[in-house]
């Protein structure tokens, strides 16, 4: 087992190291090259923004469909509609490392909204997004194989889940006071746009071959955006909540594949799939609003 936590931490440090890469020498900040045709009177649309916009909304709806009526067992099939659409029709729509800073540097732009979509939808519900719309979360987890799949201690599970908020304030706070993008930070978006600089595959391929055994290592540790969620899923107005039946049986808790859950409380970590309420005896996970116990 320890060979194995060793193995994940170091294809974890390599992917960072491979983010490192990405930085201009220096530590210097170098602003992403705008071409001519992006100049034009409908700069506001870059990047067919427009077309992009309504396939995630149109996800993110039928991701709020599939948690309401609690169709959890569908999820799979919509994480690979993800994978489809978002990922391989559209070339990644909203690249988890590089979208903080590309909504900084391109707030005037309809950027910004297509950022906001999933914001929203996190203050509402949580993590539905990472969970249901993300094609970047969902081909981590169609490749992770569960008869292979190991789980991490807790309390080192805990200690790598902070990276993820560094790297967030890196970023976050970098392109702020430079007012310029931080290298290109790209990972897993060269599985579906098939390009990207040498540290960029290398350090996809690493995410990819960690996938295999654990569950979602670059949304678990590594995603800026999923750590941005996660902050604001404390927020969210519904979410699975745990009623007053509860007999911290921690049921749940095993079934979690991404430790979100504490005795029986459910934290700001979950994605939403449903397994825990599914498995519960007791039926004591619901989605309800406030913090009220039945």
């Amino acid at each position: 087992m320890r060979i194995k936590i060793a193995v994940l931490i170091v294809s974890l440090l390599f992917s960072v190291g491979c983010l490192a890469l990405e930085f201009p020498e220096g530590l210097e900040f170098s602003a992403p090259d705008i071409g001519a045709s992006q100049k034009q009177a409908s700069s506001y649309w870059l990047h067919d923004i427009a077309v992009k916009l309504v396939v995630v909304i149109a996800f993110s709806l039928a991701s709020i469909g599939f948690v309401w009526f609690r169709l959890y067992r569908l999820r799979k099939w919509i994480n690979i509609a993800s994978i489809v659409i978002l990922g391989f029709l559209l070339g990644g729509v909203l690249c988890p490392s590089n979208v903080i800073q590309n909504t900084i540097m391109k707030y005037n732009t309809a950027y910004l909204i297509m950022f906001l979509v999933p914001i929203i939808l996190t203050l509402l519900l949580g993590r539905v997004y990472c969970g249901y719309v993300c094609p970047f979360g969902a081909i981590q987890e169609l490749i992770n194989t569960k008869k292979l799949r190991k789980k991490i201690p807790d309390k080192l599970d805990r200690k790598l889940k902070l990276i993820k908020y560094g790297i967030l304030l890196i970023v976050g706070i970098g392109t702020v006071i430079t007012g310029r993008a931080i290298g290109s930070l790209s990972l897993l978006k060269p599985i579906f746009t098939f390009s990207g600089t040498l540290a960029s595959i290398i350090g996809t391929v690493g995410v990819l071959a960690a996938s295999v055994f654990y569950y979602r290592p670059f949304c678990r540790y590594l995603c800026p955006y999923g750590a941005l969620m996660a902050l604001l899923s404390r927020l969210s107005f519904y979410r699975i909540r745990t009623s007053s039946s509860c007999v911290k049986c921690k049921i749940c808790e095993r079934k979690c594949n991404m430790a979100a859950i504490v005795d029986g409380s459910v934290g700001h970590e979950c994605l939403l799939c449903g397994e825990c309420i599914d498995v519960c005896p007791k039926g004591s996970l619901k989605i309800n609003s406030g913090g009220r116990k039945e």
